[in-house]
């Protein structure tokens, strides 16, 4: 059963499938700097995953998408204190400028996705 999450015309905020949360980016755009933006996103994603019963514990994946990827630094940093050590997921950062002509763009620092296992008893058959 593939079940989705705040469905809009461009797609789910995330999607639930055997096992996996998979979250579709997030942004968050009112900081001013890739530090908050990124404490932004990971504290949105805690909102999220205490919602939807998903622990930090279980992401499995992670993808970064950062405007300048000489600031991965920066991004490590938060990531680092963020996730739960010896809980480290696999992941990637890459550089992608984000789209200009969006109402955020040109202040968009990063978008982060992630893809959460759920826990046994949370599976949906």
């Amino acid at each position: 059963m593939i079940r989705k999450i705040d469905t809009k015309r461009e797609s789910s905020r995330f999607v639930i499938h055997q096992g996996l949360a998979v979250f579709t980016g997030h942004i968050s755009p009112f900081a001013d700097d890739l530090r908050g933006q990124s404490e932004d996103i990971l504290y949105r994603y805690e909102e999220l995953m205490s919602k939807f019963n998903l622990k930090k514990e279980n992401i499995i994946y992670y993808t970064a998408y950062l405007k300048d990827i000489s600031k991965a630094d920066e991004f490590n940093d938060v990531w680092n204190t963020w996730v739960i050590r010896h809980h480290e997921p696999a992941g990637i950062i890459v550089q992608a400028v984000p789209n200009q002509s969006l109402p955020y763009g040109e202040n968009v620092q990063l978008e982060l996705s992630l893809i959460v296992a759920m826990e046994e008893n949370d599976v949906e058959n």
